[in-house]
């Protein structure tokens, strides 16, 4: 029996290291902290149709890939665990578990790839790791519940916010990895083609998701071609030379800023920025920024800025340019993104700065500024990399406080009220069909917020066609009216509270 070669026990590794990210993300985002429908927004993009290309003047002309995989993921979660669960909740839990965890080991397995280029198998499975870990060590623990990288308000907010975030991040390294991906110019095998049609499809919706995740493959994108037009300034490279090795990136880049103006003259973009001046929100939102940072758990912020003191030391003493290069790269990146949001920001209201899904970019590219480094200090001090262990366990339980760790998806409810509410809405809608009715009033318990937020009143179209969709009902049961009810309240140990 041959023993294994060095690249399948590489490629063993690989896939065991894949399952285990993914085990641990199903998990924490199915049974630690589940993503579940929790609000009107839910309901209402639960089962929302619409077309899967940009819409010039719709309320969000650009938001494609959540408004087209949010409801497709939803039906097929519906389809495939209803059956099995019994329960509609819990299948689409268990579907949007599925995808966030498919997109955590992607941007896992991308981060692995482009460190293993020039480095070891090991400091490649620390980088990666490191890189996981650090989405929940970056805020502090000891006061407050603990917000990370990877969580926002809502399930659809999941496809708005923190999946085209990751996909980008995968786009980047992906485009960082592998330069025949962009490279038009080669013969294309059967394998070729496959790979450029995922690329286009994945570069297509990254950038037709969101303004802040589309910015990461921009602000990529055009810092890349910033740091190529040195030639062309010193007369070493010809205008028409440059467009045509970076065609692919122009054309990238052209397309987002195309998705910007749709953007600008949408019904949203019109709505936010009535009345506001752009000097004040500026300053709101830095002030907003600045705030969100002192948040930030200091053992974190301590430990990437020796990183990076370190690791730029170290490529200066030993004379590397490329690696130093590099370095200014991802800074560059970082600076770019920092503005970006910061204008976006000061239109969209300077809230928005606050929320981990608005500003991942900052946190992408921070990281793979240290990133760089970190991996040239293993390099540089070999013997250093039998303390790496030590060291992650170290800011692996520094994530951690005394009481409930981290933040749950939910904005003011916990998943246990949550469920409760949600399945007193079935429990209602079934009995109306088993009494052979067509038209209900619904009763949700009573919140402070405007609307009844987040059981909103305004969501009644919305519940009934859901369940039915999902075929929780087979008639659909129209309904009249979404009635607070302080008995609600009473008999689901709610309690009149207010959700913010």
């Amino acid at each position: 029996m041959k023993r294994p070669t060095m690249k399948s026990k590489e490629r063993s590794l690989l896939l065991i290291f894949s399952f285990l990210v993914f085990s641990f993300f199903f998990i924490f985002f199915f049974y630690l902290h589940p993503i579940s429908i929790s609000d009107t927004d839910d309901w209402i993009f639960l089962t929302t149709h619409r077309d899967a290309y940009p819409i010039w003047g719709a309320w969000n002309p650009c938001r494609v890939f959540a408004e087209v995989t949010f409801p497709v993921i939803s039906s097929a979660s519906a389809t495939l665990f209803y059956p099995v669960t019994g329960n509609i909740f819990i299948s689409l839990t268990i579907g949007y578990a599925i995808c966030m965890a498919a997109s955590v080991t992607a941007l896992a397995v991308a981060l692995w790839r482009l460190d293993r280029k020039k480095h070891s198998v090991l400091v490649s499975i620390t980088v990666s790791l490191f890189f996981l870990i650090c989405h929940f060590w970056i805020f502090r623990t000891e006061y407050q519940d603990n917000d990370y990288m990877l969580r926002t308000n809502d399930a659809c907010s999941v496809f708005f916010y923190i999946i085209p975030n990751l996909l980008n991040a995968v786009l980047v390294l992906w485009m960082e990895t592998d330069n025949e991906i962009v490279n038009w110019s080669s013969d294309d095998n059967q394998y070729q083609f496959v790979k450029k049609t995922l690329f286009i499809i994945l570069a297509y919706f990254s950038i037709f998701s969101n303004i802040w995740a589309g910015m990461i493959l921009a602000v990529y994108i055009g810092t890349r071609l910033l740091f190529t037009i040195k030639p062309i300034i010193q007369g070493q490279k010809k205008l028409n030379n440059w467009f045509g090795e970076n065609k692919t990136f122009l054309i990238l880049f052209a397309v987002w800023i195309a998705s910007q103006f749709f953007e600008m003259n949408g019904g949203r973009a019109a709505d936010i920025m009535i009345g506001k001046k752009l000097s004040g929100e500026i300053v709101k939102t830095i002030i907003t920024m600045l705030r969100k940072a002192a948040e930030m758990n200091w053992n974190f912020v301590a430990t990437m800025l020796l990183l990076l003191l370190a690791g730029i030391s170290v490529q200066i003493a030993r004379k590397k340019k490329s690696e130093l290069k590099k370095t200014m790269f991802w800074g560059t990146c970082f600076l770019f993104s920092c503005v970006y949001l910061i204008l976006s920001c000061s239109k969209t209201g300077q809230l928005y700065a606050a929320r981990p899904g608005v500003f991942y970019g900052l946190f992408f590219f921070g990281f793979m500024t240290v990133v760089v480094n970190t991996a040239d200090l293993a390099d540089a001090f070999p013997k250093t990399k039998v303390f790496i262990p030590l060291l992650m366990i170290i800011a692996l339980n520094d994530c951690f406080s005394g009481g409930r760790t981290f933040r749950d998806f939910n904005i003011d409810l916990s998943p246990r009220i949550i469920n409760n509410i949600n399945n007193d809405i079935v429990d209602q809608m079934v009995k109306a069909e088993n009494a052979g009715v067509d038209h209900i009033s619904i009763e949700v318990p009573v919140f402070d917020h405007k609307d009844n937020w987040p059981y909103a009143v305004y969501a009644r179209d919305a519940i009934g066609e859901s369940l039915w969709k999902f075929h929780v009902i087979e008639q659909n049961i129209k309904v009249d009216s979404i009635i607070p009810c302080s008995e609600k309240n009473n008999l689901l140990s709610i309690g009149t509270r207010s959700a913010t």
